[in-house]
């Protein structure tokens, strides 16, 4: 299973759901550098960047007009969205996240939502398997298992 956009290859993706993300920070953080309301002000926060340094340094965010891809200059990049959950907490910026990775986060107030108004487009989760001569009836079973799952409650909550 993979989230976001995938480099061509022979492999099949099969799309099972989109995947919300959002900007989020700690409580103290905020409290410490101060909300920001419109995506200008990021370029006054540390950012929490999900991906490889060097990897398309934008969040594609909604809302800004033109071509939505807000650049961004990370203080922290890891492609591990826990590492950038953990990060988060401690109050060392504000990370753009799948939902479901801080949803219990969210919940409990220990992380806050930032710029609700620019949340990004959701990504996908796809199933990645070699061509379907190729693929046992129990990889299939398993595919249809988690689409038919995900379509009927994704990760993270509605998109």
């Amino acid at each position: 299973l993979r989230i976001g956009d995938l480099e061509p290859s022979s492999l099949i993706a099969r799309k099972i759901c989109p995947i919300r993300r959002l900007l989020c920070a700690s409580p103290g953080y905020l409290e410490g550098r101060g909300r920001p309301r419109t995506p200008a002000d990021l370029a006054n926060h540390a950012i929490l960047h999900y991906g490889h340094f060097g990897n398309d340094l934008n969040w594609p965010l909604r809302g800004l007009g033109g071509s939505n891809r807000l650049p961004v200059t990370p203080v922290l990049c890891s492609n591990n969205g826990d590492v950038l959950k953990i990060a988060s907490l401690a109050g060392r910026g504000i990370a753009l996240l799948p939902a479901f990775i801080v949803a219990d986060q969210l919940a409990s107030g220990s992380l806050l939502p930032v710029l609700e108004g620019f949340e990004p487009a959701p990504v996908a989760l796809h199933a990645v398997y070699p061509p379907d001569k190729y693929r046992p009836a129990k990889t299939r079973a398993f595919v249809d298992f988690v689409s038919d799952r995900f379509r009927k409650r994704p990760p993270g909550g509605p998109v």
